[in-house]
């Protein structure tokens, strides 16, 4: 048997976690920002401004922020526990008014933002160096999965709320429409959010005008009577589709905002109900399918705000040197 000696036994540097004053403020600014951004929320779900959606989408990301940068400042899981569990009640407390019920979101944000916690830790644990990088990576995305199952939980309420009125605002809406344009394009050729539906059956009927032979020897007057029948047809089978008459003089998103809210105040009670269900679970998925732009967004400001905090003494980076068991031969 061969004994491999060492040489300089290395002495072991204890990490600091316990909690002290530093750590109790960034916990206190992680309950802080949870709870603004639950209020920003509330007021966006509440009403038809833009300017509170901006607001939300900002104090997320600085809530989401803050969670990630406790993975890395505070190593115990225990305390980190208690603060997550502080920082999810914090969330759902501007809707407590709307229904007590939504309380027990905390629970469920609870669980998911310490898993990622808990992830992001075992991360730090298993590398040699600080990788910001890959704990973002362990950390980000179970962040993201609870703000969008808290906002697609909302969601249903807020537009069961609205009664008999049609749930969904003009602004968000048009939003929504808007979003799609290189979609509706290639449904409705010449498709711009500002398009009136008088100019997309117009241009529909030059096109098709254009595609037929000899179209060019007919008269002026003929290709106008083309034309005009043409875009009778185009109106009366928009309104058949629909279900409704079709203003031909508003915009694309207002004609469609009108289509929905006509044939969504026809339906059954149930039938809404299942309507607010499956855009609540639309919105999930709609915010599932941008988070890998929102969580290079969230980690490049988190980044920026750590190198801050080390430059200040918030913390300091060290070598560790640990003693480890092997088995020599």
């Amino acid at each position: 048997m061969t004994e491999i000696q060492l040489l300089n036994k290395p002495t072991s540097v204890e990490k600091p976690g316990g909690i002290n004053a530093k750590i109790i403020i960034l916990w206190i600014t992680g309950i802080i920002a949870a709870f603004v951004f639950g209020w920003f929320l509330n007021t966006f779900l509440g009403s038809d401004g833009s300017g509170a959606l901006v607001l939300s989408v900002v104090s997320g990301i600085v809530f989401l922020s803050i969670f990630l940068l406790q993975t890395f400042f505070v190593s115990e899981s225990g305390p980190s526990a208690f603060a997550l569990f502080l920082e999810s009640i914090s969330l759902v407390l501007p809707f407590i008014a709307k229904s007590p019920v939504i309380l027990s979101f905390s629970a469920v944000i609870f669980v998911i933002l310490y898993a990622g916690n808990s992830a992001g830790r075992k991360a730090l644990r298993n590398n040699l160096k600080i990788d910001f990088w890959n704990t973002s990576k362990a950390v980000l995305p179970k962040g993201i999965v609870a703000i969008s199952l808290l906002i697609a939980g909302l969601t249903p309420a807020y537009m069961a709320a609205s009664g008999e009125q049609f749930p969904v605002s003009p602004f968000l809406f048009r939003e929504i429409v808007s979003s799609g344009s290189f979609i509706m394009d290639r449904v409705l050729p010449g498709f711009s959010p500002s398009a009136t539906i008088e100019d997309i059956a117009k241009n529909t009927a030059v096109q098709k005008l254009n595609q037929v032979p000899n179209a060019r020897s007919l008269s002026d007057s003929a290709r106008q009577q083309i034309i005009k029948e043409s875009v009778s047809g185009f109106y009366q089978m928009l309104s058949s589709y629909a279900g409704t008459t079709i203003n031909p003089k508003l915009t694309i998103p207002d004609s469609l905002y009108e289509i929905a809210k006509e044939n969504f105040l026809k339906l059954p009670e149930t039938a809404k109900y299942m309507v607010y269900a499956a855009f609540g679970i639309l919105v999930f998925f709609t915010i599932e399918a941008v988070s890998w732009p929102l969580r290079m967004a969230i980690s490049v400001f988190a980044y920026i705000v750590m190198e801050i905090m080390l430059a200040l003494g918030f913390a300091q980076i060290v070598f560790e040197q640990r003693s480890k068991e092997i088995i020599i031969t």
